[in-house]
């Protein structure tokens, strides 16, 4: 990482993981990335949370993201994608929600096309399916919030349990963990982000 984002003698931490997190992220959401891929990426992503926030290597990997109010990369990428086929079924004569009809009612599951795809985490996190949003698609912006909302309380509740149960992590307030909320301790940095 340059100077400015670590965590030492660089910007604030919650500016400098908006800017890691933007340029990691982007375009993940129309490429089929394997578990090693994922596992890869999720593992250099904590590396950096905890460089950012100048937290050892052995800290707990909740930690580093429920300080800095951060889901995990493959949630982010799920929202991704789950956004992506929104916008794509909304377009009524494009190609591209001609090719998501028909992989939907042809392919398996298991097929690893970005539609079906999307049906496996609509059901990870109980949102409504892909073959029935395709016919009628909610808003945008209600889509959107939905998305964020949904995916953002399961993966901050998962870290939030896997927390409580670490005895190094007993004296963390969990009590105003959201997704995108840093802790008080952070906000006392310079180089606040509008």
């Amino acid at each position: 990482m340059g100077a400015g984002l670590h965590g030492l003698n660089g910007v604030n931490p919650k500016a400098a993981i908006h800017l890691i997190q933007t340029r990691l992220l982007y375009g993940l959401d129309v490429i089929t990335l394997t578990t090693k891929d994922i596992k890869n990426l999720s593992t250099y992503f904590r590396k950096l949370l905890r460089q950012i926030q100048h937290l050892p290597d052995r800290a707990a990997n909740v930690a580093s993201h429920l300080l800095l109010g951060r889901i995990t990369i493959e949630s982010e990428i799920h929202k991704r994608i789950l956004k992506t086929f929104k916008n794509i079924i909304r377009n009524e004569n494009s190609i591209e929600r001609k090719l998501a009809i028909r992989q939907l009612a042809t392919k398996s599951l298991q097929s690893g096309s970005l539609f079906t795809k999307t049906v496996e985490i609509a059901n990870i996190y109980d949102l409504p399916s892909p073959y029935d949003t395709i016919d009628n698609p909610p808003g945008k912006q209600l889509w959107k919030n939905l998305v964020n909302k949904t995916v953002g309380n399961h993966c901050i509740k998962q870290m939030i349990n896997e927390g409580q149960s670490k005895s190094t992590l007993a004296r963390l307030n969990y009590e105003n963990v959201k997704e995108g909320q840093i802790h008080n301790i952070w906000k006392s940095c310079g180089t606040n982000m509008p």
